[in-house]
């Protein structure tokens, strides 16, 4: 506390002293802004330069929003909550060559409820969206969208993984990288969409739940671990004629469901298939397609009813950052025929743009504290630039009035600066 008195002044407009009761409770308030490692974001800020985000955990409150633009390594060493009606969005610009947000693994966490956006499109070169910790957990709507430069990484490997809200991954152009989900024989759980814009998916462990991933704008599906667990109820969306899906092949086949099937898209294996008709089954009945390569390997697609079996063709598919399979994929010469979504396979939407202006807000908490102080008002308004000052004013009786003025230092970094 030597620190904290060091930086302590006190100034009165109507009293010689402060209610004991009252500076009790300041020193609680200012002890603790000054022990804890941690960012809490109220009101609506934008930071225009180099940024260190390496300030603990950081909580973007609700109807607030914090926007970092041109900030190009972005390293979080704390737990992430953005809460409902609230944004976080780091952006890149033409002035800086890459762009990197990472969270190391660790104890820490990502709890989305709001909107998170990671933006490098504008950037020259490389993007780095490398997030791991403990947990993650998205309920809102979250996109990382990336220029396609060569070497780009996409990866969200947290232990405990758990998307219900929308989970977007973009690209400028298409490249030889993929997004990876989860740990290698973990678990994600999904029950709302994830949308690929120019992107490769490769899964690599178990997915469940009931909801959709949506291969976009020439994007592709990789279901590269069969053996894992796959629920049955998960449905894969092929929207668009550029988009493709491949699973690998097993001697014990398992059934995905597959919507949008048609245009010019492909269903594949990672093996060629058998020639001719031996490649392939449909059923018109059941509306299952199943794909067949050498040694008793399969996979079945359940693609749904009115299929005209004369317009099936095998092809190959060579989608930038799969091997290319000689023969190994089935594309459907015709419409895809009518069959309704799931309603969690809604149509993906664009990136949000990240807020460029700036307004800073006061936050006001009343209390009672008894019959003597019929109108008692705390109101606290923060600005930290390289000391956290917070102004308390209090009215404990009618016409009297108390200010306190503490002065702490911000602590790691001097030049951030952050206005909640």
């Amino acid at each position: 506390m030597s620190t904290f008195c060091n930086f302590f002044r006190y100034r009165s407009n109507n009293y010689t002293m402060l209610p004991k009761q009252f500076l009790e409770r300041l020193l609680v308030l200012a002890t603790f802004v000054y022990a804890t490692n941690a960012c809490i974001i109220t009101g609506f800020k934008v930071d225009r330069s180099q940024v260190n985000l390496a300030v603990g955990d950081i909580t973007v409150e609700a109807n607030s929003y914090w926007s970092i633009l041109g900030n190009s390594a972005s390293s979080l060493n704390g737990a992430l909550w953005v809460k409902k009606s609230a944004g976080f969005y780091i952006a890149g610009t033409d002035k800086i060559d890459s762009l990197s947000v990472t969270l190391p693994s660790g104890s820490h966490s990502i709890n989305n409820e709001g909107t998170i956006v990671f933006n490098s499109i504008s950037c020259k070169s490389t993007t780095k969206y490398q997030l791991s910790g403990t947990s993650f957990c998205n309920s809102g709507e979250m996109y990382l969208a990336g220029n396609g430069a060569s070497g780009s990484l996409t990866s969200i490997t947290s232990n405990s993984w758990t998307n219900s809200g929308l989970l977007s991954f973009h690209q400028k152009k298409r490249t030889n990288s993929c997004v990876s989900l989860g740990q290698p024989s973990g678990t994600i759980h999904n029950s709302g969409q994830i949308c690929l814009h120019n992107h490769l998916f490769q899964q690599q462990g178990n997915i469940v739940g009931g909801g959709c991933l949506t291969a976009n704008e020439n994007s592709s599906i990789f279901l590269s671990n069969c053996n894992s667990n796959i629920d049955s109820t998960h449905s894969f969306y092929l929207a668009d004629c550029k988009s493709s899906m491949r699973a690998k092949a097993s001697s014990k086949s398992k059934t995905f469901n597959v919507y949008g099937f048609g245009g010019g898209n492909m269903i594949g294996l990672d093996l060629p298939l058998l020639s001719g008709v031996n490649g392939w089954c449909y059923n018109a009945v059941s509306g299952i397609l199943t794909l067949k390569a050498k040694g008793n390997l399969s996979q079945n697609f359940s693609i749904g009813c009115g299929y005209d079996k004369n317009k099936f063709q095998i092809t190959s598919d060579c989608s930038v950052g799969l091997s290319s399979v000689s023969n190994g994929a089935l594309k459907y010469n015709g419409p895809c025929p009518k069959r309704k979504l799931p309603a969690v396979c809604k149509p993906c939407k664009p990136i949000p743009s990240c807020p460029q202006g700036t307004t800073t807000k006061t936050t006001t908490k009343s209390s009672s504290t008894g019959a003597s102080t019929p109108n008692p008002q705390t109101t606290v308004t923060s600005t930290w630039t390289g000391f956290y000052t917070t102004v308390v004013t209090e009215t404990a009786t009618p016409g009297g009035t108390d200010t306190v003025i503490v002065e702490v230092p911000s602590s790691p970094n001097p030049q951030t600066t952050v206005t909640s």
